[in-house]
């Protein structure tokens, strides 16, 4: 499990937004986030951190009942994987 914090154009993991080990880079409008770029060092590839902080998202959205517009490429293959993220996707579909 890793520890996930919050920049305001990001969800990563490490000590540092400008340098993290992985994040998922989103922008925000009205209550609606997007999901616009997934990236994960070789350091931490194959573990699963790409998926946890997308998890982290879809929680994070459910309890400010927003809604997700995924963008980023590896994002969508994900929520097409995971039915379980579909209750946040804005307009209940890819």
């Amino acid at each position: 499990m890793f520890e996930i914090r919050q920049s305001p154009t990001s969800f990563y993991i490490g000590e540092d937004p400008d340098s993290p080990l992985a994040q998922v880079e989103v922008t925000y409008e009205d209550s609606t986030l997007t999901i616009m770029h997934t990236e994960v060092s070789e350091t931490l590839k194959g573990q699963g951190a790409g998926l946890e902080l997308l998890r982290h998202i879809v929680d994070f959205s459910r309890e400010k009942g927003w809604t997700v517009n995924v963008q980023c490429h590896y994002a969508r293959r994900q929520f097409e994987k995971n039915p379980e993220f579909h209750d946040v996707l804005k307009g209940g579909k890819l």
